[in-house]
């Protein structure tokens, strides 16, 4: 008699220990499945304010081209760009950072005003 109690409260023992295996197991999956999308979302965001700036940048890029095409001389060119540089006290003063920069990119393209 005993016997059949040890082999029936074994089994339900067992069968208890995997129920609660399994359930800390899909309780896991779905926390990585959660996390993995929350990744692909902060991933998705970060490429789109890449392409945000790198857009940005090449708009900027191209403003000095276009004005010396247009005729434009450096300080015409340099108050036709509007780019906020914030604070640049280690490379001068703005307005002189504003006009290497584009200094730097029209000598880049083999232009020199």
């Amino acid at each position: 008699m005993k016997k059949k109690y040890i082999i029936k409260y074994s089994f339900e023992f067992i069968v208890i220990v995997l129920g609660i295996s399994i359930s800390f197991w899909l309780n896991e999956l779905s926390i990585d499945n959660q996390n993995e999308k929350e990744r692909i979302k902060v991933l998705t965001s970060l490429q789109m304010e890449i392409v945000e700036m790198r857009d940005g940048l090449m708009y900027s890029y191209n403003l000095p081209i276009k004005g010396y095409k247009k005729g434009l001389n450096l300080e015409e060119i340099s108050s036709s760009i509007k780019i906020e540089l914030g604070k640049t006290s280690g490379f001068g003063e703005t307005k002189e950072v504003k006009l290497n920069f584009i200094r730097s990119i029209l000598l880049e393209n083999n232009i020199v005003i």
